[in-house]
C-alpha cells in the first residue's frame, strides 16, 4: 500500500541568523522507511508527524509535519543534526516534486572544481549519461534526482545528490543551470559530518582549464535561487493555504488541505512542542515559517 507522504524531499534549514541554507535530502518510502542524506533512520515514528531521535543511534533528530495537495507534497518542522535538542521553533521546510527536467537534459561531461580557501582548484570530471552518473571515474550508487519548478523570472532548480552511506566516496548535492550555452552546476561536496553551508563544488561542460567567472558566480548564488524556489513552493503548497485557513475551524483546515498520515493513536514526538496533532496550530506554524523565508524572495519592481 502506497504511503501518501512517500517521496524525495529537497529541504532547507534556517540558521540562527534566519538565513536559509540547503538542508538534508529526506526520503520517505512507501514501506514507511526514512533515510536522511542516504542514511537509514532507526525507529522512525510515522504518525501525525514523522519523528526520529538521535537517542536511537541516528545522526539527527526531527519532528516534521507533511502536507499533500494536488500540486505537490511539502514538509515543515524542527530538525537538528547530532545529539542536541530540537529547536523551539520550526527551522526546516521542504518540498517533493517531479524534477522540472529529466536527468537526460543534463547529459554531458563536466569539468569540476573544488573550493580551497578562496581559490577554485581543478578537480576531476562528472559524467552524466542518464541514468548513469560517474564522478572521478567511479559510477555513483543510488543517485537521487529531484527539483522545484521555477516561477518566472526564477529558473527551474534540478538537483542531483549522492551520499557515502550508499557506498560512494563523497557526499554531494548539486543544482544544474544553463550558462552562456554551457551546462553548469554548483553545490556542495563533503566527506563526513554536516553539509557545508556555502557552495564548494562546481562544474561546467565548457572546455576551459579554469572555472569561468560565471561558473563561480553561479555556484555562489545557486543556494539563494534554490532557497527562493523552495520558499515559493512551500508558500504555494502550505503557506498561502495556511494563511487562508488559519482563522477558520480546524475541521475546515482538513477539508482545504489533506493532512496526511494521522496515527490511529496520538503519539507524542520527542523534543519540545510534543502536544497531540493540531491542524490549526500547524497551519499557523507553516505560515510563520514561510513568512520568515519570504524575506529571501526577490523584490518585485
Amino acid at each position: 500500500m502506497a504511503l501518501a507522504i512517500a517521496g524525495t524531499y529537497m529541504t532547507f534549514l534556517e540558521d540562527s541568523s534566519q538565513k536559509w541554507n540547503p538542508g538534508p535530502f529526506i526520503v520517505i518510502g512507501d514501506d514507511a522507511t526514512v533515510t536522511v542524506d542516504g542514511t537509514s533512520i532507526n525507529q522512525p515514528t510515522i504518525g501525525a508527524n514523522v519523528t526520529w531521535s538521535a537517542a536511537n543511534n541516528n545522526p539527527s533528530s526531527a519532528n516534521i509535519a507533511f502536507i499533500v495537495t494536488a500540486t505537490g507534497k511539502s514538509c515543515y518542522g524542527t530538525y537538528v543534526a547530532g545529539s542536541g535538542p530540537l529547536p523551539a521553533s520550526n527551522n526546516i521546510s521542504g518540498t517533493s516534486q517531479p524534477p522540472p527536467q529529466t536527468l537526460t537534459s543534463w547529459n554531458g561531461t563536466y569539468n569540476t572544481f573544488v573550493l580551497s580557501g578562496t581559490k577554485w582548484d581543478k578537480d576531476s570530471t562528472l559524467v552524466v549519461n542518464a541514468p548513469i552518473v560517474t564522478y572521478n571515474g567511479k559510477q555513483i550508487l543510488n543517485a537521487l534526482y529531484t527539483g522545484i519548478k521555477g516561477t518566472p523570472p526564477n529558473p527551474d532548480v534540478d538537483q542531483l545528490a549522492w551520499f557515502t552511506a550508499s557506498g560512494n566516496a563523497d557526499n554531494v548535492i548539486i543544482s544544474f543551470l544553463m550558462s552562456s550555452g554551457n551546462k553548469t552546476f554548483g553545490g556542495t561536496k563533503w566527506d563526513s559530518g554536516s553539509e557545508p553551508t556555502t557552495p564548494n563544488f562546481t562544474g561546467t561542460t565548457a572546455a576551459t582549464p579554469t572555472p569561468p567567472t560565471i561558473t563561480v558566480e553561479i555556484a555562489l548564488v545557486l543556494v539563494v535561487k534554490a532557497t527562493t524556489e523552495a520558499v515559493e513552493a512551500v508558500e504555494a503548497v502550505e503557506a498561502v493555504e495556511a494563511v487562508e485557513v488559519v482563522e477558520v475551524e480546524a475541521v475546515e483546515v482538513v477539508e482545504v488541505v489533506e493532512v496526511v498520515a494521522l496515527a490511529e493513536e496520538d503519539k507524542k514526538p520527542p523534543g519540545k512542542g510534543s502536544a497531540a496533532y493540531d491542524p490549526k496550530a500547524d497551519a499557523k506554524a507553516s505560515a510563520d515559517l514561510a513568512a520568515k523565508a519570504s524575506q529571501l524572495a526577490p523584490k518585485k519592481k
